[in-house]
């Protein structure tokens, strides 16, 4: 739990984003890239022969180094510890995104609001329930909370979850390189060219998803409000089976209080008072400018709410961790 707590305070002082990390990480990535090629017989069990050496061969590693280290020095083994968490772990991977957005709409620029979201979604924006417009304050919100939500998963509960439930390092390792190559081979070409190794990395890490996942979710109502919090965790059970990191995301926005169901506009007439059907057709209408402060205020408050909410489960999470190693 220590080496959990340094790593994240040594991450928050300097982000894994330098020049050295990015090389490395190039690296990496063209190695990930490489095996569809070479080992792609047509067979399934080709598929997992090479995500079994693209994440299971560096965890492997990673546990042996810390052994060895151990057997030297049990402080080199902790050093190497904490490197691999700030390597594997992080806020600041993508906070600085969701604080861009959440600044965008604090100053009331919803074209600053619009263009962080969508250049951190790397798309276009979505409208929210067909009825509402993107681009207001509400619906940039809502889709920063998901994604900051769905990031927080990836890059903190589920790397913590593994690294706690294996020895040494290999954790960490096994989560992150499973994201990596779950990533790298279900995106862009690879995907149409080797199909079955597509499948197989992304059925790999919804199953190394499906426990952490659900735990966050956990910690988000223990958290925050239960009830909606438990209501958004079956909704969400219900309409996306087998995607844990959808039922996490769920969770989160029920225990902030944000309807997981209702169309946007719904939920602001029911904020203000106004009819739905008087709502949908001025939202239908709205071309993105004009919100008042109130609108303004919705916004940048829900998302203070999100990111406090990620904080105290972090806390929940580092004091079960903390309470395990004192037992074990």
């Amino acid at each position: 739990m220590i080496a959990v707590v340094v790593a994240l305070l040594f991450e928050q002082w300097r982000p894994a984003t330098h020049w050295p990390v990015q090389r490395i990480d190039a690296l990496l990535r063209a190695a990930i890239d490489g095996l569809p090629e070479r080992l792609d017989g047509g067979r399934e069990w080709h598929a997992w022969l090479g995500w079994s050496l693209a994440v299971g061969l560096p965890a492997l590693l990673a546990w042996a180094i810390c052994a060895a280290l151990g057997l030297l020095l049990g402080l080199l083994c902790f050093l190497f510890i904490v490197a691999v968490l700030y390597f594997t772990l992080g806020f600041r991977l993508f906070s600085h995104r969701f604080t861009a957005v959440r600044d965008g709409l604090a100053a009331r620029r919803l074209d600053l609001a619009g263009a962080a979201l969508a250049d951190w979604q790397g798309g276009p924006l979505v409208p929210t329930g067909g009825t509402m417009p993107a681009t207001t304050p509400e619906t940039i919100a809502r889709q920063a909370i998901e994604r900051g939500i769905g990031e927080a998963g990836r890059w903190l509960f589920g790397g913590l979850f593994w690294f706690a439930l294996l020895p040494g390092a290999s954790g960490a390792v096994l989560y992150r390189a499973a994201d990596r190559v779950a990533l790298r081979w279900s995106a862009g070409p690879l995907a149409s060219l080797h199909p079955r190794f597509a499948l197989v990395s992304a059925t790999a890490l919804r199953w190394l998803d499906g426990l952490p996942a659900r735990l966050a979710a956990g910690g988000f109502a223990l958290v925050g409000d239960f009830t909606g919090a438990v209501e958004g965790w079956q909704g969400a059970s219900r309409e996306r089976p087998g995607e844990p990191r959808a039922l996490m995301v769920a969770a989160a926005l029920g225990a902030l209080g944000i309807g997981t169901n209702a169309p946007a506009a719904e939920r602001a007439s029911s904020r203000d008072g106004s009819a739905g059907l008087e709502a949908s057709s001025t939202f239908d209408a709205f071309d993105g400018a004009g919100w008042d402060a109130d609108s303004y205020a919705v916004a940048v408050r829900q998302m203070d709410g999100a990111a406090s909410l990620v904080w105290r489960s972090l806390l929940v999470w580092l004091g079960v961790l903390g309470i395990a190693a004192l037992i074990f």
